[in-house]
C-alpha cells in the first residue's frame, strides 16, 4: 500500500520519532490561546455482545499525527488540544469533552477543531421522522463501551452539540474518519474498514443518559431547530452507505504503520497549505488524494468550505521536504517523502540546513511511499551529530515506482516471481507475505488458473489459456502479465496528474442539469421530458465535490447525463490557454473527452467558463454490480495545441512511444511541447536527470471524479 510521511526510525535521540512530523512545518504561529481541538482515536473497543468487527490499528495514530501538526503550525498550545483514546473515549466521556472543552471554552472568534478516528456503524432511527435518515437508520461513532454497557454517538447527538457549539463560535470544524460518517453531522481481511455491524439500540430523548448536558437540548429528526443551518463545517471519509479504509504505511526501511486514509492525506494536505487557502482547498486536496488510493470511498464535506483555514493564520511551508542527517549511519540522510511525492531512485536532491545554508548534494538511493534514504553525491558536510534538514528535489528519473505484488509461496511461483523481475520497462517488487501488497497474483482454487487483483479485490487480469507445459505456460503468463502491468503503470501515471504541481489555476466541477441545460440539449440529443438524475441515497445530485455520485439506470440512459464545467480565473498575466479533457477510469479504460477533434475549438480565455457536452454515465457490463465505478476528468491547460488522443489509445498506452525493441520511439505530433510533467504522465519520456519543472509557468492541472451506482436490486 502507500507510505507515510512520518519520519519513521532512529533511536531514542533521534532529531524525528515514529509518528510525529518534525523539522516538517514551518515556524509556531502563537494564537493567543483563541484555538480548541477535541482529537478522539480508538482502536480498541470493551468487548461485548456483537464486537467481533475488524481490529483497527491506525486511529490513535492519526490522532498523534494531527496533534503534532496543530501545535508545530497551526499555533494551537498542548492545553487547547483534549485527547481522547481506547478507553478513555467512553459515551459519556465523549459527551462530556464536547460540552466542557469545546461548548463552555469557546468564544466568538475561536477555532474549533473536532477530529474523530475510529468504527462507525448505523442504528435504527427512533424518532418519529425515520424516513429522514438514509434506510431508516442513525448514522453513528462507536465510542469505547458502545456494545458493552453504553450506546453509540447518533448523528441527533452530534446535531444537538454542534447546535449549542455554534451558538459560542462560527468557526466549528468536525473531521470523521469513519464508516457510514457522511451522515454523522446531518441528521473486515487484509482490506481494513473502520465500519462495526449495525447497532439494535437507537437513542431517543427518553435514552439519553443522565450525563447528558443539562444546557444542550436534544434535537431529534422532525425538530423544528433542525431545518435552521449552522455554520460549521464537516469534512467526512465516505459517504453514509460507504465505508472507510485504514491504509499500511511502509517507510525506506520496511517498516509498516497504519492510518486513516482521509487522516492520512489530510494531514499531508495540511502540512503543504499556504496561507490565505479555504476548507475548500483542503477538502479537494485531500478527496483526490483519498479517491487515488482508496477508490471505494469518497470523501464528503459540506459548511461555508470558502471560510479561511484556520483564520489563515500560519506561516507558508518551508519548500522542499524535511529530513534527517544521521552522519553515523550507511544511508545518511533520511527524507520524509517518498513515492507519494513523485520521488524516485535517483532523484537529485540539494540539502539545507535549518537556517537555509546549502549542504550539498545527494542522491536517493532507497525509496518508501512515504520516507527514503539518501546519500551525499559529493563530499559529505563535517557533522558530529544528528541535525534536522531540508531537501529540494532537482532533478528525477524516468523509471516509475514498482508495483508491489505479492505472490504466494510455491515451486512454479518462485519460476514466475524469478520470470517476473525480469521484465524490461516494467518495475515490480514481488512480494511473498500479502503485508504492504497493492495487487495479488494467485491460482484459483477452481481450476488453478491465475488471477492478478487489487488490494481492493478489483480484478485486473486471468489466466484464460488451459494449464500446459511448466515452461510453456511460465513464459505465456510472464509475457500477458508484464504487458497488463505496463498498462497499470501508466494508469497510475494519469491518476498521479491530479496531484501535479502547477503553475495555471483551472476549475472543474461536475453538476446536476437543469430543466434549461435539457431543453437546450433535448433536439441535439434526442432526450425526452425532464427529469432529475439522482445519487445512490435517492436525493439531488451535488455539485460542490470533487466526487459526485450518480446511479447508471441501465436501458433509460437518458435520465444519466450529468454536466461538466471547466472555469479558467483571471490573473495578472495570465494568458489564453488550449484546454483537453480525459477520463481515467477505474476500469482502466481512457478516454478523450474534449476536444473530440481537431475541429472543435479548445482555447480558453482567462475568466471563461466552458459548458462541456452532457456525459453520458454508463458502468460497462464486466464491471461487478458490488462495486461502485469512479472516473476521473482531467482538464489539462497547455500553451500551446496539444492533441492527446495518440497518447491515450491502448496501444500506446499499453507499451509507451517504444513498441517495438530498436525502434527509433518517435512521439505522436505535439508531445515534444508538452510542460516535463505532463509528458512523464503521459509517456514516460522524461531522461535520467531531466527537470520535471518547466523553466517558465506554463500548464494547468485540476480533476473532478465521477462514481457511478448501479441501482440496488
Amino acid at each position: 500500500m502507500i507510505e507515510g510521511q512520518a519520519a519513521v526510525g532512529g533511536d531514542a535521540g533521534s532529531v524525528a520519532h515514529a509518528g510525529s512530523d518534525a523539522g516538517a512545518v514551518a515556524p509556531v504561529i502563537d494564537s493567543g490561546g483563541n484555538r480548541l481541538a477535541l482529537l478522539v482515536g480508538i482502536d480498541q473497543y470493551a468487548q461485548g455482545e456483537g464486537t467481533d468487527w475488524p481490529t483497527l490499528r491506525g486511529c490513535v495514530g492519526d490522532i498523534e499525527r494531527v496533534s503534532d501538526l496543530l501545535q508545530q503550525r497551526f499555533g494551537f498550545r498542548a492545553e487547547d488540544i483534549l485527547v481522547l483514546t481506547n478507553e478513555e473515549a467512553t459515551h459519556e466521556a465523549l459527551v462530556r469533552a464536547i460540552d466542557q472543552h469545546l461548548i463552555q471554552q469557546a468564544g466568538p472568534d475561536t477555532e474549533v477543531l473536532y477530529w474523530h478516528s475510529g468504527h462507525g456503524s448505523r442504528v435504527p432511527d427512533l424518532s418519529d421522522h425515520p424516513e429522514a435518515e438514509f434506510q431508516e437508520q442513525d448514522s453513528t461513532l462507536v465510542p469505547y463501551d458502545a456494545r458493552s454497557g453504553g450506546h453509540d454517538f447518533t448523528d441527533d447527538e452530534m446535531q444537538s452539540l454542534l447546535r449549542a457549539l455554534c451558538a459560542k463560535t462560527d468557526r466549528v470544524t468536525v473531521i470523521t474518519d469513519s464508516c457510514h460518517s457522511g451522515g454523522v453531522t446531518r441528521g473486515p481481511g487484509e482490506r481494513v474498514v473502520r465500519g462495526a455491524p449495525a447497532g439494535s439500540d437507537g437513542t431517543d430523548r427518553g435514552g439519553l443518559p443522565a450525563s447528558w448536558p443539562a444546557g444542550v437540548p436534544f434535537l431529534e429528526d422532525g425538530d423544528p431547530l433542525r431545518g435552521t443551518p449552522l455554520p460549521y463545517i464537516h469534512i467526512a471519509a465516505c459517504a453514509s452507505y460507504e465505508q472507510a479504509e485504514e491504509i499500511r504505511v511502509r517507510d525506506a526501511r520496511g517498516r509498516v504503520r497504519h492510518f486513516g486514509a482521509l487522516s492520512f492525506f489530510l494531514c499531508q494536505a495540511l502540512r503543504e497549505a499556504p496561507p490565505a487557502v479555504s476548507f475548500r482547498w483542503l477538502a479537494r486536496e485531500a478527496a483526490v488524494r483519498v479517491a487515488r488510493h482508496a477508490p471505494m470511498q469518497s470523501v464528503q464535506f459540506e459548511g461555508p468550505l470558502d471560510r479561511l483555514l484556520f483564520a489563515g493564520d500560519f506561516s507558508a511551508p518551508p519548500a522542499g521536504f524535511a529530513a534527517v542527517i544521521d552522519p553515523e549511519a550507511r544511508l545518511p540522510i533520511e527524507v520524509q517523502a517518498g513515492q507519494l511525492h513523485l520521488l524516485r531512485v535517483g532523484s537529485r536532491l540539494q540539502v539545507l540546513g535549518e537556517d537555509g545554508t546549502p549542504l550539498g548534494e545527494a542522491e536517493l538511493v532507497r525509496v518508501g511511499d512515504g520516507t527514503s534514504l539518501a546519500n551525499w553525491s559529493g563530499e559529505a558536510p563535517d557533522l558530529t551529530a544528528s541535525v534536522a534538514a531540508r531537501v529540494i528535489e532537482l532533478s528525477r528519473p524516468s523509471n516509475d515506482p514498482p508495483l508491489r505484488i505479492y505472490l504466494p509461496p510455491g515451486d512454479f511461483e518462485d519460476q514466475l516471481a524469478a520470470a517476473l523481475a525480469e521484465a524490461e520497462d516494467c518495475p515490480l517488487e514481488i512480494l511473498r507475505e500479502p503485508l504492504a501488497a497493492e495487487y495479488q497474483l494467485q491460482a484459483s482454487k477452481h481450476d488453478g488458473a491465475y488471477v492478478l487483483r487489487t488490494d481492493s479485490g478489483l480484478g485486473l487480469w486471468n489466466e484464460v489459456d488451459p494449464p500446459t507445459a511448466e515452461d510453456t505456460r511460465l513464459l505465456r503468463i510472464t509475457d500477458q502479465l508484464t504487458a497488463r502491468l505496463r498498462l497499470e503503470h501508466r494508469h497510475r501515471a494519469l491518476l498521479a496528474l491530479a496531484e501535479s504541481p502547477s503553475s495555471v489555476a483551472v476549475e472543474l466541477e461536475f453538476s446536476a442539469p437543469s430543466e434549461a441545460d435539457w431543453q437546450e440539449w433535448a433536439p441535439v440529443y434526442g432526450l425526452g421530458p425532464y427529469q432529475e438524475p439522482t445519487g445512490p441515497e435517492g436525493g439531488a445530485l451535488r455539485g460542490d465535490a470533487p466526487a459526485m455520485r450518480i446511479v447508471d439506470r441501465p436501458g433509460d440512459a437518458q435520465l444519466d447525463l450529468v454536466k461538466l464545467s471547466v472555469h479558467m480565473p483571471t490573473g495578472p498575466a495570465q494568458k489564453a490557454m488550449y484546454l483537453s479533457v480525459l477520463c481515467v477510469s477505474q476500469d482502466r479504460s481512457t478516454e478523450p473527452i474534449f476536444p473530440k477533434d481537431t475541429r472543435q475549438d479548445n482555447l480558453l480565455e482567462p475568466g471563461e467558463t466552458l459548458v462541456l457536452p452532457p456525459i453520458n454515465v454508463f458502468v460497462g457490463p464486466q464491471w461487478p454490480d458490488s462495486q461502485p465505478l469512479r472516473d476521473r476528468y482531467l482538464a489539462i491547460l497547455t500553451p500551446q495545441y496539444q492533441d492527446f488522443a495518440p497518447l491515450v489509445s491502448p496501444a500506446f498506452l499499453a507499451h509507451g512511444p517504444s513498441a517495438k525493441r530498436g525502434s527509433s520511439g518517435s512521439l505522436p505530433p505535439g508531445a515534444d511541447d508538452l510542460p516535463p510533467v505532463l509528458k512523464q504522465a503521459l509517456i514516460g519520456s522524461t531522461k535520467r536527470g531531466g527537470s520535471l519543472m518547466p523553466k517558465k509557468p506554463g500548464f494547468g492541472v485540476a480533476s473532478a471524479d465521477l462514481v457511478v451506482y448501479r441501482p440496488l436490486r
